[in-house]
C-alpha cells in the first residue's frame, strides 16, 4: 500500500507519533500530525483516531494557556464521542475539559462532567481514568483527610499498581502529595512518590514542615532521600536549629546525600568533544592539567562493564615504557584524574568514581553518573524491542531520543586506536536510526519530516546514498518532482567527485520511477 493512501492503522501510528513529538517538545510537528488527521477525517473509518487527535490539540492549547480554545476542542471531542456512542472516550475527554474549567474557576460545570465520567468509569472499572477524575476534584477541593478525593485517588493508584500515574499527573498532584505527607496519609506510599517529585517539591515541603517533632524529622529524612542542590541547600539552612533532634536528623540527611553523590552527579558527554560536568558545572579544559587523565577516564567509561587490569591500561597508554615507569605514570594519572573529578576528596578517602582493587581499575558502575553513550544505547535497545513487538510509536520515540543524543563524532579530537572502531560503529548506528525515522515518517505521510531526518545524515556524510534516496522519495510523494530530480543529480555528482562511483541500480530505478511519474 502506498504511503499516501494510509489506512486507519497508519493513522493510529501517526496519532501516536504526534503524541511522542509533543512529549519531546516538538509541538509544531505534533500539531501538524494531528491537523493532518483532521484534514482526512472522511478517509478514516475509526472515529476514535479523530477524537483523540482533537483532544490532543486541546491539550496543546491548554498547555499554552489558551483555555477557551482548549474548551472548544474538548467540547468537539466529547460531541463526536457521544455521536460514536463511545462513553469511555467521551468521559476521558470530559475529564480534560473539566480540568480546564477548574482553571477558569467554573467548578459547577467541571463537577458535572466529572460526575458523568465517574459513573462510566465505575461501570467499566477503568481505575486509571477514575483516579484522574478524583485528582481533578482534589485539585479544586485540596483536602487530604482519610475520606477525601485525594485519599481515594491514592487508594486506587496503590491498589491497582499504576506506578506511572503520578509521573504523568505530577503538576496537579505535587502540592496534594506534600499535604498528604504532612498529614501522615499513606505513610507506606506517599514518600516513595515524593522522592520522584522533582526539585519543585522541596520548597513546598520546607514551607509545610512544622518547627519540631516527629514530622519534622521525617521531612528532613525525606529531603535527604530526594537529594539534589535544592534539598541540600534547604538542609544546610537548618544546621543551626535549636532542637538537638532536628540537628541530628539534618546531619544524617546531609551525610546520606554526600554518600550517594546526589549533590553533584557526574555528567559525561562522549558524542562530540569529550566533556565532563560536576552537577551543572562543566569542568573547564584548563583544569585537565594532564591530557592522559581525560583519555583514561574515557577509556574506563567505555569499558565500564568490566574491570581492566593495570598492565592492560599501561600497555594502552604507555606502550613504549618499561613496566615500572608505565605503572608510575598510571598512578600519577589516576591521582590527577580523581582530584579533577572530586576536588574536595579528603586524603585517604576512596574515590566515588575511579575504583582500584587487586590490580584492576574500573569506573564505578554504582556511582551517581549520566553518560550520553549509555543513554544512546538504552534508547536504541528499547526502540528495537518496540519494533519487534510492532509498536511503531514507541520505536520512533526511542529512535528520536537516541538521535538527539548524538552531538557529533564519538570522542571528537581523540585519535587513539582504542576509540576509532567504536567511533565508526556508532556513526553507522546513528545513520541507521535516522534512516528508520525517515522511513517511518514517510509511511505516515510526514514527508517533510522524512526529508529532515535524512538530511541529518548528509550533514555528516554527503555521499551516503541511502539518505539521498529517502529524500528523493519523500519529495516525490510531496509532489515536488523537480526537487526529487535535483536531489538525484546532486547524489550522482557527489558520488562521482568523492568516491569515483555511479549511483547504484536501486537509486537509478527510483530516479526512473520519479521521471516516469510512477511514484
Amino acid at each position: 500500500m502506498k504511503p499516501d493512501s494510509p489506512t486507519a492503522t497508519s493513522y493510529r501510528v501517526l496519532l501516536g507519533l504526534g503524541k511522542a513529538y509533543g512529549n519531546l517538545e516538538g509541538v509544531e510537528v505534533a500539531e501538524y500530525a494531528f491537523q493532518h488527521i483532521l484534514e482526512r477525517e472522511e478517509e478514516i473509518r475509526d472515529p476514535e483516531v479523530v477524537i483523540r487527535a482533537i483532544g490532543a490539540l486541546g491539550e496543546i492549547q491548554a498547555k499554552r494557556g489558551e483555555l477557551e480554545a482548549a474548551l472548544d476542542l474538548f467540547g468537539q471531542a466529547i460531541q463526536k464521542a457521544d455521536s460514536a456512542r463511545n462513553a469511555l472516550l467521551a468521559s476521558e475527554m470530559g475529564i480534560n475539559k473539566a480540568q480546564v474549567l477548574l482553571r477558569l474557576g467554573r467548578q459547577p460545570e467541571a463537577f458535572s462532567l466529572l460526575d458523568r465520567a465517574e459513573e462510566v468509569f465505575k461501570i467499566w472499572k477503568d481505575h486509571h481514568q477514575l483516579a484522574r477524575s478524583l485528582l481533578a476534584r482534589a485539585s479544586a477541593v485540596p483536602e487530604v483527610g482519610p475520606d477525601s478525593h485525594f485519599s481515594r485517588c491514592l487508594d486506587l493508584v496503590k491498589k491497582y499498581g499504576n506506578s506511572d500515574f503520578f509521573t504523568q499527573e505530577m503538576g496537579l498532584a505535587r502540592p496534594l502529595l506534600v499535604d498528604a505527607f504532612m498529614a501522615g496519609l499513606h505513610e507506606d506510599f506517599v514518600p516513595s512518590i515524593l522522592r520522584r517529585a522533582g526539585p519543585e517539591a522541596v520548597p513546598m515541603l520546607v514551607k509545610k514542615m512544622p518547627q519540631k517533632g516527629s514530622r519534622t524529622v521525617k521531612t528532613i529524612k525525606l529531603l535527604g532521600e530526594m537529594g539534589g542542590k535544592e534539598a541540600e541547600a534547604a538542609l544546610r539552612a537548618m544546621v543551626g536549629n535549636p532542637a538537638q533532634e532536628t540537628r541530628d536528623a539534618v546531619r544524617a540527611a546531609l551525610e546520606k546525600i554526600q554518600e550517594r553523590g546526589l549533590v553533584e552527579k557526574l555528567k559525561i558527554v562522549m558524542f562530540g568533544p569529550f566533556q565532563v560536568q560536576r552537577g551543572e558545572v562543566l569542568i573547564p579544559q584548563e583544569v585537565w592539567t594532564m591530557k592522559k587523565a581525560k583519555s583514561l577516564l574515557a577509556y574506563l567509561v567505555i569499558h565500564r562493564d568490566r574491570q581492566v587490569p593495570e598492565d592492560k591500561v599501561c600497555d594502552v597508554f604507555w606502550p613504549s615504557l618499561d613496566a615500572e615507569k608505565a605503572r608510575n605514570n598510571l598512578h600519577t594519572t589516576v591521582y590527577k584524574l580523581r582530584r579533577t573529578l572530586e576536588p574536595h576528596l579528603a586524603g585517604g578517602m576512596a574515590s566515588q568514581y575511579i575504583l582500584y582493587q587487586r590490580g584492576f581499575y574500573r569506573f564505578n558502575p554504582d556511582s551517581n553518573y549520566w553518560i550520553d553513550l549509555e543513554a544512546f544505547e538504552e534508547h536504541c535497545s528499547e526502540a528495537e524491542k518496540a519494533k519487534s513487538q510492532g509498536d511503531s510509536e514507541s520505536a520512533v520515540r526511542h529512535f528520536r531520543q537516541a538521535a538527539s543524543l548524538y552531538g557529533g563524532e564519538f570522542l571528537e579530537g581523540l585519535e587513539e586506536e582504542w576509540c576509532i572502531y567504536q567511533r565508526v560503529t556508532l556513526q553507522q548506528k546513528y545513520f541507521d536510526i535516522l534512516v528508520q525515522i525517515s522511513e517511518q515518517m514517510c509511511q505516515t505521510s510526514l514527508h517533510q519530516e522524512a526529508v529532515e531526518a535524512a538530511r541529518k545524515i548528509l550533514d555528516v556524510d554527503r555521499s551516503y546514498e541511502k539518505a539521498h534516496c529517502l529524500i528523493m522519495r519523500s519529495f516525490a510523494l510531496l509532489g515536488k518532482r523537480d526537487e526529487a530530480i535535483r536531489q538525484y543529480h546532486q547524489c550522482a555528482d557527489i558520488l562521482k567527485k568523492e568516491l569515483g562511483l555511479s549511483p547504484s541500480p536501486e537509486t537509478e530505478a527510483l530516479y526512473l520511477k520519479i521521471i516516469d511519474r510512477v511514484l
